[in-house]
């Protein structure tokens, strides 16, 4: 990921709050498309922002970056930037904010100038009590890996990545197990590798090529997502054997197929199939603009006919074809570098894409189902009343058709306070009651999530 630092004014920018995704803790809560972005902790001559000036179009938020005390070390530090926060509790409170929100908050280890390695069983040890440390510290909900440069590497003679013989590699994955173990309530986790680093084992498994598919396999079942960068890249071969240049709607499918299709890697004797990920799993990586990185930016017309040939399979003519031709409708979204950049080009990148998702969403969940509800209709919330309230409110919500429906109350921590419905409900109008009665004054928030979309409000119990 990129961090280049350069002199020059931070400027600072406080957006107002938008649509509130609320969520709990967990993958499932979080939407079925989503955008992942990174957050400077540092300034680099884009925008640098707080993290409640985040816009709402990120689900979530991946601070940039946890870095090593010493180079190419195991210890770990994580210091909100003094630009932004006077101190540690102004920056929890933000995170904390941002859960209230229904954002996933994760802490991303490494980046670009930071590489980490750990060498021994010492590293190790250190490597996870120091990120145990950040995570409770400051509240995060995950694990990003960004592991660059020198961090990770196949040594000679380490041919297999269903059972790798680099100790780098090994002790990488017993920390993040270890790491993860350490918090039985769950932590998401994350990946975001460089195309090298990953369908470059297509080509040649051997030191930096492929060198993160052990990293990955090892860990598929703990893995919430895995986004690899699809820029600062050369051209790539694809599992059909075929050269792809970046920044083009065929590389784009080509690499995120590779994923969710699985990809032969090529080993001394011979290759060895790298099985796919679920598509739940799989999101692209771009830059958020021009800005953002050395190359790789690609306009919106070129990367929606990726996306749709992703996730419908409707071709846009290019010469790569899916391996599955109905294409993969669980495709879980994009990753960007970076929010900051995003709101240095006015936000153009993830208004876009946000849009672009959510129609996505609501096409599936309106089309061809029981007829009921005209299409481009979505599931409506309607202000509860009264709101403030106390200890009694009334929310009302419409269904365009019969569907599967859940309404939750969530506090500002983004913990859940009450379900009031989780059940099939028919199109039309409905209401519920929500008794407050047992819960404490404050900001809460009531999503509800219908035939394939979120939405949410937030109530003011007054006592």
């Amino acid at each position: 990921m990129i961090r280049f630092l350069l002199p020059g004014t931070i400027a600072s920018l406080m957006l107002p709050l938008a649509l509130i995704r609320p969520a709990t803790a967990g993958q499932a809560a979080l939407p079925e498309r989503i955008i992942v972005g990174y957050w400077h902790n540092f300034s680099n001559g884009s925008v640098l922002i707080p993290l409640a000036g985040i816009p709402d179009a990120f689900d979530v938020i991946n601070v940039a970056f946890a870095e090593p005390t010493t180079f190419l070390g195991a210890t770990m530090k994580f210091v909100p930037a003094p630009e932004l926060y006077r101190d540690n509790q102004g920056f929890i409170d933000d995170v904390g904010l941002m859960k209230g929100r229904g954002k996933k908050v994760l802490i991303s280890v490494g980046g670009a100038n930071s590489p980490v390695q750990l060498n021994t069983a010492s590293d190790i040890q250190n490597f996870v009590s120091s990120m145990k440390s950040i995570i409770t510290t400051y509240g995060f909900d995950g694990v990003d890996i960004d592991l660059e440069g020198q961090s990770l590497s196949l040594q000679a003679g380490d041919n297999d990545f269903r059972s790798p013989s680099t100790a780098g590699t090994l002790n990488f994955i017993t920390a993040i197990q270890t790491l993860l173990a350490q918090f039985p309530g769950g932590l998401l986790l994350s990946a975001s590798p460089e195309t090298a680093f990953v369908q470059g084992g297509a080509a040649a498994y051997t030191g930096v090529f492929g060198c993160y598919l052990p990293v990955i396999h090892a860990l598929r079942q703990q893995l919430s997502f895995v986004h690899v960068q699809h820029y600062n890249t050369g051209s790539m071969f694809g599992r059909d054997g075929a050269l792809y240049q970046p920044a083009t709607a065929d590389f784009h499918a080509a690499m995120a197929d590779m994923l969710l299709a699985g990809f032969n890697v090529s080993a001394a004797d011979g290759t060895i199939f790298f099985p796919p990920l679920p598509a739940e799993k799989v999101l692209i990586g771009l830059p958020a603009s021009p800005d953002a990185a050395g190359s790789g930016f690609t306009p919106d017309s070129v990367l929606h006919a990726a996306l749709d040939y992703l996730y419908t399979g409707k071709s846009f003519g290019g010469t790569y074809h899916l391996a599955d031709p109905r294409g993969y409708p669980k495709f879980r979204g994009l990753m960007t570098w970076s929010i900051n950049w995003d709101l240095f080009n006015n936000q153009a990148w993830s208004k876009s894409q946000r849009s672009y998702l959510d129609k996505i969403v609501l096409s599936e969940a309106t089309s061809g189902g029981d007829g009921q509800g005209a299409p481009g209709e979505r599931p409506t919330l309607r202000q509860n009343y009264p709101n403030p309230f106390n200890p009694t409110t009334i929310i009302r919500y419409s269904l365009p058709r019969t569907t599967s429906v859940s309404l939750i109350i969530f506090d500002a921590l983004g913990q859940e306070v009450a379900r009031l419905v989780d059940r099939v409900q028919n199109m039309g109008e409905h209401e519920v009651r929500f008794d407050g009665s047992g819960v404490a004054s404050g900001v809460y928030f009531y999503t509800l999530r219908a035939g394939g979309m979120t939405t949410s409000k937030k109530l003011l119990l007054v006592r």
